[in-house]
């Protein structure tokens, strides 16, 4: 639930999200990088119609809400709740499954066996630090105050990693659940998806909702792709009329 009271401006909460945050654990590289992406933000904020790519476009009426930062495991999603969900009951498809933020490996279907991608949980360091290091906010930084609060703040996230020549026989479908029957949350994952010379993969990204309360899901998914690669890549907002999202792809 929201310890802040819901009258402080949010970019004042999202300050006290920041001083809360227990960064020590990062390798220093990635903790400059978020560093650098939060002085941005506390600098230039939210975009404005007075910048040039946003003129035409108000984000007030999606930023004037008092959000709550989510916790992991706060709001529960059954299994039956989320297929009823749209395009959430197909099975020929591997599923990464996120709530409010979180991956839920409960729903998720992951590969494994051999010669397959791999997932790494951006959410574990342990033994993961190669990879978070590397390549967290190596494409997309500060390319708006949204992109760069995400790099500051992402609540959770996956490394997906498609080895060289391998064609990954299913679809991945990630799916970005706003869950808002207690409270209304700013919503931050942050993946990465790496496919090796010469692979083939179908990912798709899904918002969709369940609740009454709004919610704003801002996602930055960081895409590389080597040469000869095909990545078949495609995004689908399905919220709810309450539910807001804001997605920047880099590839």
């Amino acid at each position: 639930m929201n310890a802040i009271e819901s009258a402080v401006h949010l970019p004042s909460r999202i300050g006290a999200w920041w001083e809360k945050q227990d960064t020590h654990a990062l390798p220093l590289q990635l903790r400059e990088r978020m560093q650098e992406s939060f002085d941005f933000f506390r600098t230039n904020g939210f975009p404005h119609p007075k910048l040039e790519d946003w003129k035409y476009t108000d984000v007030r009426r999606i930023t004037d809400f008092p959000y709550a930062w989510p916790q992991k495991g706060e709001q529960q999603l059954e299994k039956a709740a989320f297929d009823a969900l749209p395009l959430a009951a197909i099975t020929d498809a591997y599923k990464l499954v996120f709530v409010n933020g979180y991956l839920e490996e409960r729903l998720s279907v992951l590969p494994s066996g051999n010669n397959l991608f791999t997932v790494t949980h951006l959410g574990d360091t342990a033994g993961a630090g190669d990879h978070y290091e590397a390549h967290l906010g190596e494409i997309v930084t500060t390319e708006s105050g949204f992109t760069a609060l995400n790099t500051a703040l992402h609540t959770d996230g996956v490394l997906i990693h498609i080895p060289a020549g391998v064609v990954v026989d299913k679809p991945v479908w990630i799916y970005y659940v706003a869950l808002t029957e207690d409270d209304l949350y700013l919503i931050q994952p942050r993946n990465i998806v790496i496919a090796e010379k010469g692979s083939q993969a179908q990912l798709a990204e899904r918002g969709v909702s369940l609740g009454t309360e709004p919610a704003l899901t801002n996602v930055v998914t960081e895409i590389r792709v080597a040469e000869g690669a095909n990545l078949d890549y495609s995004r689908l907002q399905l919220e709810g009329v309450r539910n807001f999202h804001v997605g920047y792809t880099g590839i």
